[in-house]
């Protein structure tokens, strides 16, 4: 159980997790058919020179892998020469490696969290692990195993029983079963894994 915890808290770059489904491209000078590709399918989140989020008609492609811009302006100057950017060559190339090491789907995980704000990624009797990412509140109820929060992305207060701590990314939180617990004055980025462990009450 502990080797688990310790993998899954590697995992705290949500850029870093990602794996690809499959695309129908049009690889001219590396750009993509927007018709042809989901944003889904885009191995970064954040565009490699502003840091902004990618945007659906600034997709192109990179060792035949989707990759993601802000805007067609920073995706035609990396597909037209990757080599001229260095910096977005090295960001890339480790996602891919970061990719390849632990074969996780984020995709799918992604787009349960716009939906559900949650999203499952491992169920077996014994361990259950989520993505939680609530918006705006949390109104979660107690639950009937333990569990151990470790978070992402974000900060904000977490209240466990008669007692409030405030969080941040980083911070492992735990709450034994049947204890009523909630995120409280979160900011927007917040994200955590959640591992659901032990007997059930």
């Amino acid at each position: 159980m502990l080797a688990l915890i310790l993998a899954i808290a590697c995992l705290t770059d949500s850029d870093a997790t990602v794996r690809l489904h499959d695309a129908v491209l049009d690889q001219d000078r590396g750009m993509a058919s927007p018709r042809a590709l989901d944003i889904d399918d885009s191995i970064n989140a954040k565009c490699p020179f502003s840091g902004s989020p990618i945007i659906e008609s600034s997709l192109g492609l990179y060792k035949g892998l989707v990759v993601g811009f802000c805007n067609p302006g920073c995706r035609d100057k990396f597909v037209s020469d990757p080599s001229a950017w260095p910096d977005a060559v090295a960001y890339f190339n480790t996602l891919i490696t970061e990719m390849d090491e632990w074969h996780k789907p984020w995709a799918p995980i992604e787009k349960s969290l716009r939906e559900k704000n949650v999203a499952n990624v491992w169920q077996k009797p014994e361990v259950s692990i989520i993505v939680y990412a609530p918006k705006g509140k949390d109104n979660q109820a107690p639950h009937n195993r333990d569990e151990v929060y470790m978070v992402i992305s974000g900060s904000g207060k977490f209240k466990r029983g008669d007692e409030t701590v405030p969080f941040k990314a980083g911070d492992f939180l735990f709450v034994p079963k049947s204890m009523g617990h909630r995120f409280i004055d979160f900011t927007d980025d917040f994200r955590a894994w959640v591992v659901f462990y032990g007997e059930r009450s």
